[in-house]
């Protein structure tokens, strides 16, 4: 195969590993953008515009450049740690170098140096680049500094003297002469060791070199005796030809006509012999050829089939990955969406948990207070440990005259709907015992019972709600010490001292 049928295939295996790649940066690219778009961290969202600028710095300095500068907007809200402040002046000042700003990239590059050096961190290769641009900017003076500061820090003895080579350029071009023979002569220190070494390797060589010559100098003279040899030989050869010259000169008595067609016999025989040796050497060569042909032609089939497989294959994966792509976007976008759902989900139950809490207050804030109950009844206790945040349960006091009323009540569901009822039943008491001046127990839970009926609206058909409360209601008397008890499908407990007496309620909830 000819030598451009390779360069061929290696452009176009090329081409497609390009286009590969590109379309993997685009695909990086996007998904980085959606990330930043759903990113609430601060410092997350600085490393994810360093990553797209370093990507298009490979593309368009003019965008990579733009990303550094949502950094520094970011920055204004937090401080990246040391190592990351010097990647992106790095990467801005790559950017800056590129697009052709060099005197603001030797500031990126100058601020990068300083973060490293107050980190403690190595910066060679910051000091590399400000001295690189310093010169081609002609600014001899901080190259210099520069690249003696590289000096300085490095033990390579190879890249120590290519810095001085480079030392000695500046010094050159700035005409500072005794500044550049001073970093020549020390160029030429380390390359001078270093000819040393060589040329200790060298003489080495050179007396291996030696001893093959005299090697070759013994080989020699046995040559020259094996010729000495030939010689005698050639002598005897040369005796034995006279012999037959004369010997010759016997047969010169032959007839012309026998000599000419011994003559012509060898002549023909000559070129018969000619012909058949042409004629075998070009059936060899074209045998030979016919066999490479067949084998360029295997050769050239098989690099075909190869170049397909690879062409399907690279096609099939950049296929298949293209899929994969699409379905992460697809899977991370979902993820967002979830996650926002979320986000809603927790600010309402926050919202709806603040108004709970709110209600909470509201709710303890109608029971009446403690203090009320222990002194008109100091030897008692109250126990109440709602279920929820609010609750569907309440006690209530008062004193009417002489008679101290006490109510423990059980409204009909849990949370938030028992506490509404519980808000009812609080103000209908309040309204019957308080305004109404109703305080036996009986006639209390009647009027209640009425009362809750037209508040909830019940009327007594099938489709109403069935909401209300168990309660119990007692009238104490100090000072006759008479206890009048009234029930709603919660029965009164006495204690006597010794056993606890139950006295059954009603079996009809109030509402």
């Amino acid at each position: 195969m000819k030598f451009k049928h390779f360069i061929f295939i290696f452009l176009f295996l090329t081409s497609i590993f390009t286009f590969a790649q590109t379309s993997t940066d685009r695909q990086i690219i996007q998904e980085l953008k959606v990330e930043l778009d759903t990113t609430v961290i601060v410092t997350d969202q600085i490393k994810i515009n360093l990553q797209l600028a370093k990507i298009y710095l490979n593309y368009n300095a003019d965008t990579s450049i733009k990303y550094c500068k949502e950094i520094k907007k970011l920055m204004r809200r937090t401080t990246p740690p040391p190592i990351l402040l010097a990647d992106i002046n790095k990467t801005w000042g790559d950017a800056l170098y590129k697009s052709g700003d060099k005197n603001n990239a030797i500031k990126k590059y100058t601020e990068q140096l300083e973060v490293l050096n107050d980190a403690n961190i190595n910066a060679d290769s910051v000091l590399f680049n400000l001295a690189t641009i310093e010169y081609e900017r002609k600014d001899y003076a901080n190259a210099a500094t520069h690249y003696e500061q590289l000096i300085d820090a490095t033990t390579d003895e190879n890249l120590k003297a290519r810095l001085y080579q480079s030392l000695y350029k500046v010094q050159k071009d700035a005409k500072n002469y005794e500044q550049a023979l001073n970093a020549l002569n020390s160029y030429l220190e380390i390359v001078d060791k270093k000819f040393y070494d060589a040329t200790q390797k060298i003489s080495i060589l050179s007396n291996q070199v030696t001893v093959t010559k005299t090697n070759l100098y013994t080989k020699q003279v046995e040559l020259n005796q094996t010729q000495n040899v030939l010689n005698i030989t050639a002598d005897s050869l040369s005796f034995t030809s006279d012999s037959l010259v004369r010997v010759s000169d016997i047969n010169d008595s032959l007839s012309i006509q026998q000599k000419i067609i011994i003559e012509k016999k060898a002549r023909h025989g000559l070129v018969l012999k000619h012909k058949t040796t042409e004629l075998n050497h070009n059936q060899v060569k074209f045998d030979r050829q016919e066999t490479e042909l067949a084998a360029r032609k295997k050769i050239i089939s098989l690099l075909i089939i190869i170049i397909f497989i690879i062409i399907a294959a690279g096609s099939f994966i950049f296929i298949l990955y293209q899929r994969i792509i699409k379905k992460n976007i697809i899977l991370k976008q979902q993820k967002i969406e979830i996650q926002k759902q979320s986000a809603l989900i927790k600010d309402k139950n926050r919202l709806i948990t603040e108004s709970i809490l709110y209600a909470s207050r509201i709710q303890q804030s109608i029971l009446p207070p403690t203090i009320n109950i222990y002194k008109y009844l100091p030897e008692t206790f109250i126990y109440y440990r709602p279920r929820d945040i609010v609750s569907g349960d309440f006690y209530w006091f008062s004193k009417i005259d002489n008679k101290i009323l006490i109510s423990a009540i059980d409204c009909t569901g849990h949370g938030v709907p028992g506490a509404f009822i519980s808000m009812i039943g609080n103000t209908l008491l309040n309204q019957i015992v308080k305004e109404n001046k109703v305080a036996k127990p009986s006639e209390v839970l009647l009027n209640l019972h009425e009362e809750m009926k037209k508040a909830l609206q019940q009327t007594g058909s099938n489709v109403e709600s069935e909401d209300g409360m168990d309660m119990v209601f007692c009238s104490i008397e100090p000072l006759t010490k008479t206890l009048t008890f009234a029930g709603a499908k919660n029965s009164l407990l006495i204690y006597d001292g010794e056993q606890f007496n139950s006295l059954k309620a009603d079996f009809i909830s109030i509402g």
